[in-house]
Parts: structure tokens; C-alpha cells; sequence
């Protein structure tokens, strides 16, 4: 979970780092400019990756929290089903979230 943990904070500041790059080519050039077309695809690409970095990671904590309370309560106990179903959607998201674009 650590490396996860620095990937997202690097990511963030990239993201950052790159908005002020956006906002100044815009500011310098307009939005018709290709510095600013550059940036802005740069800028989405990198908000796709850093959505992605997080998906992953509640899909991991949730994992772990799902086998525990197997473990713990039983396949068949509310808890483990409810966790379940919250790790089936953050899954679907996570595939919508590779496929589109």
C-alpha cells in the first residue's frame, strides 16, 4: 500500500505542476494555441492515470477487507456479501476507467 501511496502523491503533483502549465499557455496564447492543446491532453491523460491509481487501490483495500471478514464471519454473512458487491462496482468503474479513451 506505500508504493501505491507515493505513486498517487507523485501523480498529484505532476497534475499540479502541469495544471499552472495549462493555465499559463491559456493565459499566454489562448486556448486555440497548440501549447495549450498539448498541455490539456496532457493534463486529461494524467487525470486518467491518477483516477486509475486510486480505483486500484480501494479495489486492494477492499480485497484485503473482504478476505478478512471471510475469514472471520463466513462466505455467507452479510458483511462479507456487502463488501463483496462495494468490490464488484469499484471493479466495474476500474474497467470502464481502462477502456474508455
Amino acid at each position: 500500500m506505500e508504493a501505491s501511496s507515493s505513486i498517487q502523491f507523485e501523480l498529484l503533483k505532476r497534475l499540479f505542476n502541469l495544471r499552472i502549465d495549462v493555465n499559463k499557455a491559456f493565459a499566454e496564447k489562448g486556448p486555440a494555441s497548440p501549447r495549450y492543446i498539448e498541455l490539456s491532453k496532457g493534463l486529461d491523460q494524467l487525470y486518467k492515470r491518477y483516477n486509475e491509481e486510486l480505483l486500484l487501490h480501494q479495489i486492494n483495500i477492499l480485497k484485503d477487507k473482504m478476505i478478512t471478514t471471510w475469514i472471520d464471519k463466513g462466505f455467507n454473512h452479510h458483511e462479507t456479501i456487502d463488501i463483496s458487491q462495494k468490490l464488484d462496482e469499484v471493479l466495474i468503474r476500474y474497467q470502464k476507467a481502462k477502456h474508455v479513451g
